[in-house]
């Protein structure tokens, strides 16, 4: 029987390894390190295209060897060799780019210690909040979407499906790869177009999966300090003032109604007695924007896939739901705007347009379900119809037109009491009062 010799490319890896890992703590070139990696990558790769199975070689005349079974063939299928080997290199690196990190992680913490009895730590990623801030948006973008469906087979079995839009286009646009022709090269070939952002439950765990590693290592890091030094200081003024999560709430739910619905003009004591509450809003600015974003770009793949399967349907419920998504971040920071004798018209006509969109967009998702007969008819009447779109159109114009015509030609005239007074004047008290020079 032939002994199975080691491949002298294995063991050049594992010195490579070696070498890269000792790297890290000596002081030695950063082209060592280059040098080292990209012989790694060259290595895997070599490794990858050799693991078909050993060379043929002719055995003797009076050996019978016995065939193989394909069950019992070691060989790795081609797909899953693309699968392990950008999964090896990114776990390479990942391991490399960690074990620096705690390394400048480590003097830091020493050098603070030492020098003036600092915990860098806890005061670099203020006591932990830094990470959980990461793993919170991670599990945003990873949750986003907790559509489940539920289908039974011919035979009567449950299966679980979530949803992915990304993956329903890495589908479509595969299929249309595999039905590309030379004659139809400057044609996108729509009929039996069949998008599906329905995936299997294992595939779509690891999409999420994904998904979260994305959120909390590379989208969350850069705005998570911000994000949970807000949230300290929400949670610092409620310890102080001694008031609850639904006391805070309430109160934000009341400045809300007041900034969106009235034309109050606030003053700087009003502003001081509500910057928590400013505060709070300027922190839940973060995750609805994220969620708003995420959201618009599934709609606008649904958009598209609409208008290539002509679905009026689809396509007018995608452009209802974008337009709330772009709508809703905006409304949610009125009350930390400042405002002059023109911003209240402004306002009313995107709450108008937001509540007109809300009516839109349950009545594109829900009326096939459990809309009733008669607002269904009411839809279908062309003369009922118009008269409602000139009236929101109507709502929705009305402040920019007395803002132009009543207000703009005067401007200069009143800049004092309908600028300076409204807008100008609080924002100094306010400022003066978070600086300290009171």
């Amino acid at each position: 029987m032939e002994r199975r010799r080691i491949p002298i490319s294995t063991i050049v890896f594992t010195l490579i390894m070696f070498m890269m890992i000792f790297s890290s703590f000596l002081e030695t070139s950063p082209l060592v390190f280059l040098i080292g990696l990209t012989v790694v990558v060259l290595a895997i790769f070599i490794l990858a295209r050799r693991q078909g199975g050993l060379p043929f070689q002719r055995t003797p005349p009076d050996y019978f060897r016995p065939p193989t079974s394909p069950l019992t063939s070691l060989e790795i299928p081609r797909l899953g060799r693309w699968i392990i080997l950008p999964i090896a290199i990114v776990s390479v690196i990942a391991f490399i780019l960690f074990q620096n990190w705690w390394l400048n992680v480590t003097i830091l913490q020493s050098m603070y210690d030492l020098k003036a009895g600092l915990d860098w730590w806890n005061i670099q990623f203020l006591h932990n909040a830094y990470f959980n801030a990461c793993t919170g948006i991670g599990l945003l973008i990873a949750l986003s979407d907790p559509r489940i469906s539920v289908t039974r087979d011919v035979e009567g079995a449950r299966k679980i499906y979530l949803h992915s839009k990304f993956l329903g286009v890495v589908r479509v646009l595969r299929s249309q790869v595999n039905r590309f022709t030379m004659e139809n090269i400057l044609t996108l070939r729509t009929e039996g177009l069949a998008y599906d952002d329905k995936v299997s439950l294992k595939l779509g765990l690891a999409w999420k999966l994904l998904a979260f590693l994305v959120g909390a290592f590379i989208i969350g890091p850069p705005i998570a300090q911000g994000f949970a030094l807000q949230y300290l200081l929400v949670v610092r003024w409620m310890e102080t003032q001694q008031i609850s999560w639904i006391g805070l709430l309430q109160r934000t739910s009341s400045i809300l109604w007041t900034r969106l619905f009235t034309a109050d003009t606030p003053t700087g004591a009003w502003l001081i007695a509500n910057s928590p509450v400013l505060e709070l809003l300027t922190w839940l600015k973060t995750p609805v924007s994220i969620f708003c974003v995420i959201w618009g770009l599934r709609l606008g793949v649904s958009l598209v896939f609409g208008f290539l399967k002509g679905n009026v349907a689809k396509i007018l419920r995608s452009i209802v739901l974008i337009g709330l998504a772009a709508l809703t971040p905006f409304l949610l920071q009125v009350p930390t705007t400042v405002f002059d004798i023109t911003t209240p018209f402004y306002v009313r006509s995107m709450v108008i347009g937001e509540v007109t969109l809300i009516i839109l967009a349950l009545f594109f998702s829900l009326r096939e379900s459990w809309v009733q007969k008669s607002v269904s008819y009411i839809f279908r009447r062309k003369l009922i119809l118009t008269a409602i779109v000139l009236l929101v159109s109507i709502s929705l114009l009305s402040g920019p037109v007395i803002v132009a015509f009543q207000y703009a030609p005067a401007m200069e005239g009143n800049w004092k009491n309908w600028v300076w007074t409204p807008k100008y004047l609080p924002t100094v008290e306010y400022t003066k009062w978070a600086t300290g020079l009171d």
